[in-house]
């Protein structure tokens, strides 16, 4: 499915840029899935003493915002002049 929505955006850049921000928000939100699911929400796995869980979702927060960073810096090069 990312990759028929890469299809529609016309350059290799800004598809880049949209499946990587697709993939923040699935890392984002996986923490999220996490505690509606199970009720482990990350300061109540911190709580209980259950780091594996807590290390999980920390890895997931952090790669979301990672890789929004990196999808907001993705952005088309722009070629400047050659002659003078």
């Amino acid at each position: 499915m990312l990759a028929a929505a890469a299809l529609l955006v016309p350059s290799a850049v800004a598809s880049a840029r949209w499946l990587t921000a697709l993939t923040a928000l699935g890392c984002l939100a996986a923490p999220v899935a996490n505690g509606l699911g199970t009720g482990a929400w990350p300061w109540v796995s911190a709580a209980l003493g259950h780091r594996v869980v807590l290390g999980i979702d920390l890895t997931f927060l952090l790669a979301g915002v990672g890789l929004g960073w990196g999808a907001r810096r993705l952005t088309p090069t722009t070629r400047k002049s050659t002659t003078r």
